[in-house]
């Protein structure tokens, strides 16, 4: 039986995943809100440290991605490309601000299967957002006065919407800093052995090549609406700040574990 990762099949071929490195580029919807410390506190685990800020990130994702050991997702678009949506809420590593994600979405298996690899909590769900057009009037244009609409929901319940209204154009370095920071995902799998402890470790992704490009900003509305299955529109909108659309890319090549307290 041969495959990185399950299925494992004779061939190798229906494995969901192949090693990285895994190169990723794609056009982001972001938008700062702010929400209550105590929940920001109460989404982190015990060994991590809440940042003194309380300033998160809203973000709707459009992503192409690829890997040198898998030509298909190159090859086909369904395998490839996917949309994803999250938040980032900020907490502390190694005395410097770092991002966690408590919540995300995606509406691709093969992202799904990548994204709880690393850590991240993926869930399935359905994400729709404008893409920028350079011709004609059938959508928005990365242009001042043109707004960039998103929309998420899952299990039929509507989950959030974002909306931003681009105002002019921004330098990357005037980005929030959350937006890129390192993130420091959780990797847990339960054990169905009592005896046996679960896999529980944290994991900072190993990332090179990251760039930004295209960077506007503008006036963002932002919505979370509640749902019997999720505790997203638990986060009160405390404040909604500024909006961005930019175009990002990164390779994720590893990753670095580190222990994580089971208390």
């Amino acid at each position: 039986m041969n495959g990185w990762s399950l299925p494992f099949s004779p061939k190798g071929l229906a494995a969901t995943l192949t090693p990285p490195p895994w190169h990723y580029s794609g056009d982001l919807l972001a938008i700062e809100f702010e929400t209550s410390p105590e929940l920001i506190r109460a989404l982190l685990p015990d060994d991590l440290e809440p940042a003194d800020s309380n300033q998160c990130i809203a973000v709707f994702a459009d992503w192409s991605a690829t890997a040198d050991s898998d030509p298909r997702l190159a090859e086909d678009p369904r395998r490839g490309m996917y949309k994803e949506a999250f938040i980032i809420i900020p907490t502390r590593h190694q005395d410097k601000t770092a991002g966690r994600v408590p919540y995300i979405w995606v509406d691709n298996e093969v992202a799904h299967a990548r994204g709880n690899v690393q850590g991240f909590p993926k869930k399935m769900g359905e994400i729709f957002m404008n893409r920028p057009v350079t011709l004609g009037q059938g959508g928005p244009k990365r242009e001042p006065g043109h707004s960039f609409a998103a929309t998420l929901s899952a299990m039929g319940r509507h989950l959030m919407r974002a909306k931003v209204t681009l105002e002019a154009e921004t330098g990357l370095a005037d980005l929030p800093p959350l937006l890129l920071a390192p993130q420091i995902h959780t990797r847990y799998l339960a054990s169905l052995d009592a005896e046996t402890a679960p896999l529980h470790e944290h994991s900072i992704n190993t990332l090179s090549d990251v760039g930004a490009a295209q960077a506007m900003v503008g006036t963002a509305e932002l919505e979370f609406f509640p749902s019997e299955h999720e505790e997203l529109a638990d986060l009160p909108l405390v404040s909604v700040g500024r909006g961005y659309f930019v175009s990002v890319a990164m390779t994720v090549t590893g990753a670095t574990t580190l222990p994580a307290s089971s208390e």
